[in-house]
Parts: C-alpha cells; structure tokens; sequence
C-alpha cells in the first residue's frame, strides 16, 4: 500500500467509493528487519487513517513480509493487526501462511469479535485442488463460524497462453472445490502489468496490451454461470517497488509512463528518461496531449485523475511526479472499473 494509492481511493465520488471494498498490502520494505517492517506498518496506518477511514472496511494482508521475521517476539502479523486494532478490518489467511500467521488471526478475530475472514489463494495454491484439499479443508475448519470470503489472486497474469492456463486451472478448482457451501464471497483478481515496463514497451514508444485480469473474469463468470466479484491492482503492478533501483541510477533509468483502461485493453504511454531526454518531466505534458485526443479517453469530467490528465494536456501548472501519475491514473481507472461495472449488473 502506497500513498498515492490511498489517495486514489480519497479522490473517488461518494457513490464510486462506496462500491468498493479495498485491499491492503503491507509493502515490502527495502530492508528486511523488524524496525523497517514496523515503519511500514504504521506509514499503512497513517494512509489508512487519512484516506480511507477507520470505519469503513477494508482487507488488509502481510502478503510480501516473510512470516519467519518476528516483530516484538510475536508473529509480525500479529503487530500488523493488534497496530488495527481500531479499524473495520478483515482479516487476511492462506493455505501457504504458517501456522503461527493462523492462530494470531483466530485470536485477534476474537478479541475484536469479528465476523469475516479472507482466504486469498495465489495461482500455485488453485493448480490442483487434490493438492490443497487438506490444508483448505483445516482453515474451513477453523474459521467455520465465519463467513469467508474466498479471493482467487492471479498476481501477474503474463500473457495469452497464462491466462488459458489460468482459466483452465480455476474453473477446475472451482468445479472441484464445493464454493457455495462454503464461501460469502468469491473475488476473482490480478493484473496484467509486469513491474517492469521495458518488458511491454520501449522506451518513447506506444503499446496496446490485453487485460488479462478483466478478460478471464468475464470468461470465469460466463463458464460458471455464476456472478464474481472483481479486483485488480489498478495501474501498478503488484511485483513493482523502486526500492530494486539503486537511488543515484533511478534518474537515469525512469520514464514517464501513463496507463489508460479502455474495454479489454490497456493502452501504455512511455516517455525517455528524465535526465536525457530535452523534455524532461514535461514529456508528460506531451503524453497527456496525445491521451486527450484518443476516441477512448473519457473526458475531463468522468473523473478527478481524466480532469487532472485534461489540465496538464493544457501544461496547466508543473508537469508532477509519477507518484502523483499513478495517484491519478489509478483514480481514472477505478472510477471507470467501477462504472463499467455497474452498467454489467444493471443489464442483467
């Protein structure tokens, strides 16, 4: 969780907001130790509170923090949730958690008296259900006087040939795994956005790429004949952090690059790097100005990051960040999910 995407999620309508039930990953520091882990988690607790609430709900996961990393001689998942302790949170488990993750979120969802819990599975856990059966069964077991909500996490979907696979494997898990019995809710999500973008486009270039995670969603929903719930992680890839770039090279490497949602595609803007290209960080006045005129942008009043996109193909002010960049594209993009949704449901 970063901050320009809580801000994201600060910028939607009221209506668009309350369409949504966030996700919340504790992000990996650069050091992996018990101080930096705890800066993180409260850097999280400190977006939370600011943009989000602590009333209204949300899941929240140690996904990318190694369980064997204690923090205060407990399990850091531990500190993650007791740190919470006065949020609407839902907490966060898996077939691939160790037991103590386990028995910190039983104990803290009886402290709290909480009713929900999230059982998120990534691609490895749904390749064969005859694999995991014993370990699902176990922490149905152990939950069974919650409602679960079973999410099926795709992480990064690659490319044509993963997505079939993926299809392939889900539909079978889902077949085999007895769903309704057992589950409130049933989220399908990922992402098609690789945490390196050199590997869709070069630099200074324009690609369009699929959107793996919407296209397998609606194949998902269609096959099962059953209606899922949808997630992604906007514009950002789950696997990015600057923290693998060195800071004296990040200049020298880093682009401008916009992403913009439309239908089944993601169409990808990448500029040339700041410190040698003439233009700087005004390539992004020049990347929004060819956005605007695309038959596919939405307009400048569909959402606060289509105005923001608008004015700086106007240069109206400084040409911002990428941080900034991503704050509002992902506020674009989740308006448009959320719309785009809404319509699919209001015709069924």
């Amino acid at each position: 969780m970063k901050q320009n995407e809580a801000l994201a999620l600060k910028d939607l309508n009221e209506n668009d907001s309350q369409s949504i039930l966030p996700f919340f990953d504790i992000p990996k520091p650069e050091i992996l130790d018990e101080l930096n882990i705890i800066k993180k988690i409260d850097q999280a607790k400190k977006y939370i509170t600011k943009y989000w609430g602590k009333d209204k709900l949300f899941y929240i996961d140690n996904y990318d923090i190694p369980d064997q990393i204690e923090i205060q001689n407990n399990h850091n998942y531990k500190f993650v949730l007791d740190s919470l302790d006065e949020f609407n949170y839902i907490p966060t488990v898996g077939v691939n958690r160790s037991p103590k993750h386990l028995s910190v979120t039983k104990m803290c969802i009886n402290k709290k008296k909480l009713s929900i819990v999230a059982l998120r599975l990534i691609p490895s856990d749904f390749e064969d259900y005859a694999i995991i059966k014993d370990s699902l069964n176990d922490i149905i077991d152990n939950f069974k006087n919650y409602k679960i909500h079973l999410i099926l996490d795709n992480r990064i979907i690659n490319d044509k040939k993963s997505a079939k696979q993926l299809f392939k494997n889900i539909t079978q898990f889902l077949n085999d795994y007895k769903i309704k019995e057992n589950h409130e809710k049933i989220i399908l999500t990922g992402s098609s956005i690789q945490a390196n973008i050199a590997e869709h486009v070069e630099t200074g270039k324009y690609k369009k790429i699929l959107r793996y995670e919407w296209i397998l969603y609606n194949l998902i929903c269609h096959k099962m004949n059953t209606h899922f719930i949808y997630g992604d992680y906007g514009v950002v890839s789950p696997d990015y952090t600057d923290s693998d770039i060195e800071p004296e090279l990040y200049q020298n490497v880093a682009t401008p690059k916009i992403f913009y949602a439309h239908n089944r595609s993601f169409h990808i803007f990448r500029g040339k790097a700041f410190k040698t290209s003439p233009r700087g960080f005004k390539q992004y006045f020049d990347i929004a100005k060819i956005l605007v005129k695309k038959f596919y942008y939405r307009g400048e009043h569909y959402s606060i990051g289509d105005k923001f996109i608008f004015d700086k193909s106007k240069e109206k002010d400084n040409p911002s960040s990428q941080g900034n960049w991503y704050r509002m594209l992902n506020n674009s993009h989740i308006t448009y999910v959320c719309r785009t949704l809404s319509k699919k449901l209001s015709v069924k």
